[in-house]
């Protein structure tokens, strides 16, 4: 993780996400916003955590206990509501 910079709360929230296996489609409808969106605060995520890409991303966080693995956010039939 770079030490100059932090996750800000939605970047942790969708990266929480993406750990859960949705996509960013998916992550956009149930947080209200553009798959464009999901994808800055992911790229946004991945330069904080100095991570070469998403899923690298997500054990960095994971690691440093940014983010908790074994929490669901959500299931499969909310998302497809």
């Amino acid at each position: 993780m770079r030490s100059d910079m932090k996750l800000s709360p939605r970047q942790t929230e969708v990266l929480a996400m993406k750990a859960q296996g949705l996509t960013n489609k998916e992550v956009g409808a149930l947080l209200f916003m553009a798959e464009k969106t999901v994808k800055t605060h992911l790229q946004g995520a991945r330069y904080a955590l100095d991570a070469n890409d998403t899923l690298h991303a997500v054990v960095l966080a994971h690691r440093a206990g940014i983010i908790n693995l074994d929490v669901v956010v959500t299931t499969e039939q909310e998302v497809a509501s």
